[in-house]
């Protein structure tokens, strides 16, 4: 009796920690989604090509080195039903040549404000979403967090084990605990033959300074759209 008993308990527990795991593996999947939904492809006009993040409606967040002073820019992103459309009149709204920032505003499909996470923990599992050397469709990589630079100060980087390669700057690093942003990707460290490589993003401490001083010389219908970023945690 007490071993049928034991039998039952050890099956309910395994079908708890099936469903567990496939409720963790179906909302990962759900992050993904949202993510690439925000994933846009920038080319430059000397043939460059990089990765912005759609954080609201017409707002477009990259990397700062990825841009050519006056450089005439093509946002590529893809509407519904896998249309993709092409976008050349595209906005510089605000630069920081420091944090590696740049906010462009560009005609993009309506998005809700994407939502940002302050914090990180060592070995929290993360992922970037971003078109590796401009050219393979959007791809998607995960890892964990290894190292958190000054997060609370300027020029905090978020360091992970992902290599993503040639392209991704300007990617999105995304959380898979909680679908949320944690940092734009700006610089990768090692290459693929040492027995280091790793990648560093612009920590979201950093992304909401930006942000903020971009909001205070922006007309009312921007500021609200940055104002609501902010508030949507």
């Amino acid at each position: 009796m007490y071993l049928r008993l034991a039998s039952f308990f050890i099956l309910l527990i395994s079908l708890a920690s099936f469903d567990l795991g496939k409720t963790i593996v179906e909302q990962s999947e759900k992050f993904r989604l949202e993510a690439e939904h925000r994933c846009v492809r920038i080319e430059t006009k000397d043939g460059g090509h990089f990765t912005g993040t759609i954080i609201a409606k017409d707002l477009i967040l990259t990397n700062f080195h990825g841009l050519v002073v006056n450089s005439v820019l093509t946002i590529i992103f893809t509407e519904e039903k896998g249309v993709r459309k092409k976008v050349t009149n595209v906005k510089t709204l605000g630069v920081d040549a420091k944090k590696d920032l740049v906010l462009l505003k560009v005609t993009t499909p309506f998005i809700e404000p994407i939502k940002i996470q302050d914090s990180v923990a060592i070995w929290e599992r993360v992922f970037y979403v971003g078109y590796p050397t401009g050219i393979k469709p959007k791809t998607s990589v995960q890892g964990s967090i290894i190292a958190i630079d000054s997060p609370k100060e300027d020029d905090g980087y978020i360091y992970s084990d992902i290599y993503p390669g040639a392209g991704m700057s300007g990617s999105g690093l995304y959380s898979l605990k909680t679908g949320k942003l944690v940092g734009i990707m700006s610089e990768m460290v090692g290459d693929r033959e040492t027995t280091f490589h790793a990648s560093g993003a612009v920590a979201a401490t950093d992304v909401i300074r930006f942000l903020k001083e971009c909001e205070e010389d922006l007309d009312t219908s921007f500021k609200q759209r940055i104002h609501e970023v902010l508030e949507n945690k």
